[in-house]
């Protein structure tokens, strides 16, 4: 016998469950049949079932669901015209996981259990060479177990939802634990006086214009049929009443003084950008945030997203306006790991008048929420000379003490790139409130106000 198929068959025999063939008895062991008959079938699907299982692994993270479904129908094919390597003829999604050669055989339980036949699986013919046959059906198994899955139809399902997002930020630190990938999404119900996103408050996409940018190339000129791009005095100006906003003059504007804000994707598509940085939230415990805009305005869309990145195993969380039906936010509760509330104004009355909406609705969301068991964590934008009264500070903490599952409460101090967005977007400012950024000795001073109850990330 040749070095190479002892060693074969010390490799094939080190996984037999009932270890018939020890090393001992290797240089001298004697088959009853040739090895040019029996080892190389054994041998071929060894070789070709190690070299498959790194390619399928791989193909699996990914989610190809086709690719998958093609191998299980090669793989009963091969089953139903191979007598002697037969294969599980039910091959369920929950039973693809890797069978692990040595702990799932279990040397030294008692005779007959784990076998094969008890775990449901169909056995070869039973004689001289079972051993070496229910080595090759456990390889098999091996193989198979990582390289097929029925489908699942619910995620596919969600895979093909569409919703439309204006922005998606990679290495986020500030919307969560660790290192995350947060999702903007379109349309608010409130009208914040100070908005930050304010690009995000409308459904509609939006065209981004920064005069300038513009190197006058003269394309989008020659693009829009409603003649809405003009000079004027020697200046580029986008008529902004005559705009369609089809999006047609940002596509090769390669300077970026057009931007077409607001695209439409499927949830695969952005699980798909969202899983890029894996290996980042692994190492620190980080994720994927939904954010907006209000994501509970499409709501099919954020339940999509959510329960896609749970199947991935992906921290959740959800920043939320709370101004929505509860209904809503119960359907995303279901895979949210932690809820970023937005508290904006104690007084109800101010806070009507500074976001168009009453708080009423927002705190009965919040009471309920808090009652679901899910950490939250309290936004708090504070903004000069509008709520930065020592009146909301108490009221913060307040809710903050009131609340079971409250992590504490985060003070967001206002910045001006609004300002410059509103420009930008070329949207109503009438509303909007110019207020001064607050320096790092006043934010601090309003911590202070809102201790124990500050959340310290």
């Amino acid at each position: 016998m040749e070095w190479r198929d002892r060693a074969h068959i010390w490799i094939l025999a080190f996984f037999c469950r009932k270890r018939r063939v020890s090393r001992s008895s290797l240089p001298g062991l004697s088959l009853p049949t040739s090895l040019s008959t029996l080892c190389p079938k054994l041998l071929c699907a060894l070789r070709g079932c190690f070299a498959s299982w790194r390619r399928t692994r791989i193909i699996m993270r990914e989610g190809n669901v086709e690719y998958r479904t093609r191998k299980a129908q090669a793989l009963r094919s091969f089953c139903a015209n191979s007598a002697s390597h037969r294969l599980p003829q039910k091959i369920g999604a929950r039973s693809c996981r890797l069978i692990h050669p040595i702990r799932d055989v279990g040397h030294d339980k008692p005779a007959g259990q784990n076998r094969p036949e008890e775990q449901g699986w169909t056995s070869g013919p039973v004689g001289a060479h079972s051993d070496l046959q229910q080595i090759a059906r456990r390889w098999k198994l091996m193989s198979m177990a990582t390289a097929v899955a029925e489908p699942n139809s619910s995620v596919d399902a969600d895979a093909s939802i569409k919703g439309r997002v204006f922005d998606i930020q990679r290495f986020s630190i500030h919307d969560g634990p660790g290192i995350r990938t947060t999702v903007f999404m379109k349309g608010c119900p409130l009208r914040c006086a100070w908005c930050h996103n304010p690009e995000s408050i409308s459904m509609g996409q939006e065209i981004s214009f920064l005069p300038d940018h513009c190197i006058g190339c003269g394309y989008c000129f020659r693009t829009c049929q409603r003649n809405a791009h003009q000079m004027i005095d020697g200046r580029h100006v986008l008529v902004r009443d005559l705009c369609a906003k089809c999006g047609q003059c940002a596509t090769e504007c390669y300077a970026k003084a057009l931007e077409f804000v607001g695209r439409d994707v499927t949830a695969r598509e952005v699980i798909d950008e969202v899983l890029r940085d894996k290996p980042f939230y692994d190492t620190s415990h980080g994720g994927m945030t939904l954010s907006g805009g209000e994501p509970a305005l499409q709501i099919d869309f954020a339940e999509a997203l959510l329960r896609m990145a749970r199947e991935q195993k992906l921290h959740n969380c959800v920043e939320t306006c709370g101004f929505c039906e509860w209904e809503r936010l119960e359907r995303m509760a279901a895979f949210v790991d932690l809820f970023l509330y937005d508290y904006k104004e104690t007084d109800p009355a101010r806070h009507r008048e500074m976001t168009g909406v009453s708080n009423e609705r927002i705190l009965e969301n919040l009471a309920r929420l808090d009652q679901t068991g899910i950490p939250i964590i309290l936004r708090c934008p504070i903004i000069p000379g509008v709520n930065d009264r020592d009146d909301h500070f108490e009221g913060i903490r307040r809710l903050a003490a009131r609340l079971k599952h409250c992590n504490g409460a985060e003070i967001m101090p206002y910045h001006r790139l609004g300002e410059s967005k509103t420009q930008r977007f070329g949207l109503d400012d009438k509303r909007r409130i110019s207020a001064p950024t607050p320096d790092p000795n006043t934010v601090e001073e309003w911590k202070r106000k809102i201790e124990p109850y500050l959340f310290n990330a």
